[in-house]
């Protein structure tokens, strides 16, 4: 689980990102990432500190030792020719500006999984 607080003028930035990575997810043909495709965003009606947006992205099942970096993922689905091409990497910077902070939960069942 990804607890990921979004620059309050960064949401549409961040759910273009989120769109981008389940489309990538979902036409992917690499095993490891194509097991990413369980990925679910929620966002908060509540704001985080500062106002920010706040999400919840929750990967179930997660997938031990993988690399949940959205960038990494998205960039595994392009060509070399995209990675190469500036405007993809203006789309980086876009949506790596997006993100306030984020914080990483490695969640064990407790009381038998109820």
């Amino acid at each position: 689980m990804l607890l990921v607080q979004v620059k309050p003028d960064q949401t549409a930035a961040f759910e273009e990102m989120i769109a981008k990575l389940k489309s990538t997810l979902a036409s992917a043909t690499d095993p490891a990432v194509k097991q990413q495709a369980s990925v679910k965003v929620y966002k908060s009606s509540e704001p985080g500190a500062g106002g920010n947006a706040f999400y919840v992205v929750l990967y179930d099942p997660a997938t031990p030792g993988t690399e949940y970096y959205w960038l990494e993922v998205i960039n595994k689905a392009l060509t070399p020719e995209q990675q190469a091409d500036p405007a993809t990497r203006e789309m980086y910077k876009r949506f790596a500006g997006a993100i306030a902070t984020m914080n990483i939960l490695n969640l064990t069942t407790v009381g038998g999984g109820m």
